[in-house]
């Protein structure tokens, strides 16, 4: 009975754990499409840099 007990338990933890992955691999996805939005934001500036200068 103790068996089926730690086994309710650890699959518990494991559903925590993969809801736990997936929020921070959305987040990380999250970063990512924010700082490739800055960096295509950051290189228009600097063209528009250049054809100044």
């Amino acid at each position: 009975m103790l068996n089926i007990f730690k086994r309710k338990n650890r699959q518990s933890i494991d559903k925590k754990t993969a809801a736990e992955i997936k929020a921070i691999q959305k987040d990380i996805q999250t970063a990512s499409e924010q700082y490739e939005a800055t960096r295509q934001q950051l290189l228009k500036n600097l063209a528009t840099i250049n054809s100044i200068l």
